[in-house]
């Protein structure tokens, strides 16, 4: 019988490769390389690779509601705080923007939204008392979506430093900010 450590090397290959180089390049070859397992091995777990991102979404999503409480309890300023936490979890940063870079799949796009959605309430607040700003929560959101947008389009997985991703954060938010008071 195979055992379920197989599986979850399976699940740490997908997370690790989708992370990395997005779903479109999952290959079954790619991740029985990285997670040191036979190619026939895969089929014992998982039906077909849409099953695995499935069981990686799950992961994903898990994780997220764990990144959301430590944001809720531990974030006192906006930056660097929230880069300070983020960089916690690269992979999965990196896994997030892949949501991102595949928008055009309604899957993806609907994930991106909804879990960007999820934090909205714990970092607006945040972001409008750390730039003194007295705009409203209903104006606020769609600004900060487009700051996240922007974001991620410009996010350089291999400078995955705080000081770097507070600097785009703030060269952004300037520019919003800018934009939203004329």
């Amino acid at each position: 019988m195979k055992s379920n450590n197989s599986r979850e090397k399976w699940i740490q290959a997908g997370y690790f490769l989708f992370a990395e180089n997005g779903p479109s390049n999952l290959s079954i070859q790619k991740l029985a390389a990285i997670a040191s397992l036979p190619r026939t091995n895969f089929y014992y777990h998982f039906k077909d690779k849409d099953e695995l991102i499935d069981n990686l979404i799950e992961v994903h999503c898990t994780i997220t509601e764990e990144y959301l409480k430590v944001i809720r309890e531990e974030i006192k300023y906006f930056l660097p705080d929230l880069h300070i936490i983020s960089m916690r979890y690269p992979t999965s940063l990196k896994f997030f923007r892949q949501f991102f870079l595949n928008r055009h799949i309604s899957k993806y796009n609907d994930l991106y939204i909804s879990l960007n959605r999820m934090a909205n309430p714990i970092l607006i607040p945040k972001m409008l008392s750390y730039y003194d700003s007295s705009i409203s929560y209903d104006i606020a959101e769609p600004l900060w979506m487009t700051v996240l947008d922007t974001w991620y389009s410009r996010l350089d997985v291999d400078n995955l430093s705080v000081e770097h991703l507070c600097e785009k954060t703030e060269t952004i938010m300037k520019t919003v900010f800018d934009f939203s008071n004329r």
